[in-house]
């Protein structure tokens, strides 16, 4: 029953991606001064514009957003990729600052189709206008109450395999789900072929321990 249950979610978690704009990878954090910081946001088709959409970042430790950037009058690149990065990530469209712009968790990045003028810092995290999220950490206790708020169910570790310095949270291609592995910027993710990571435990299509 349990392998069956586990095929059932995970076919979900493959079917029903159909996002057009989406979070696609984040590195929150770093070796020493985090200085190298990212999220990378993907869309279906390149030199896509991202007119209407906002991303919002939520501090886990009370639930508010900490900024909010407007994507307005970009679109993403040649690959369909838009950076928000640190300013030592070499092409970022915007700016994350010098060092420290996203916190390291419990934390969220989120897309909203919304105006950025509705979240000043201090906005309570909403599902209302959400387009993605992403609910992420480094080894910290689960935020039930941020993944409630962002109607999400998991919260992804970056340091899942005892890396968060070097590693990277990416998006499986075609699902809603992250694997966690060496940084993809401006590249295909490099995620295992046919593997889910849910919470703490990596899944394989043949197995349903493949690790943890």
């Amino acid at each position: 029953m349990k392998k069956i249950t586990f095929l059932l979610v995970a076919l979900f978690s493959f079917s029903a991606f159909s996002q057009t704009v989406w979070i696609n990878e984040i590195d929150a954090d770093q070796t020493g001064t985090d200085t190298e910081e990212f999220i990378e946001i993907a869309t279906s088709t390149p030199n896509q514009s991202l007119n209407g959409f906002i991303v919002v970042l939520f501090n886990g430790s009370s639930d508010l957003s900490y900024n909010a950037f407007d994507l307005s009058g970009f679109t993403t690149d040649g690959d369909g990729f838009f950076i928000l990065g640190s300013d030592a990530i070499p092409g970022a469209e915007i700016s994350l600052g010098p060092d420290n712009g996203l916190q390291n968790g419990a934390d969220a990045v989120v897309i909203y189709q919304d105006n950025v003028a509705n979240f000043p810092n201090g906005t309570p995290a909403t599902s209302t206008n959400l387009v993605d999220a992403l609910v992420y950490g480094t080894s910290d206790p689960e935020d039930t109450d941020l993944l409630l708020a962002l109607n999400q169910t998991v919260q992804y570790d970056e340091n899942l395999n005892g890396n968060k310095d070097t590693e990277s949270l990416q998006r499986i291609s075609g699902t809603n789900t992250f694997c966690v592995t060496l940084p993809t910027l401006r590249a295909a993710n490099n995620c295992p072929s046919c593997t889910l990571v849910i919470s703490s435990i990596t899944y394989s299509c043949d197995s349903e321990t493949a690790g943890t």
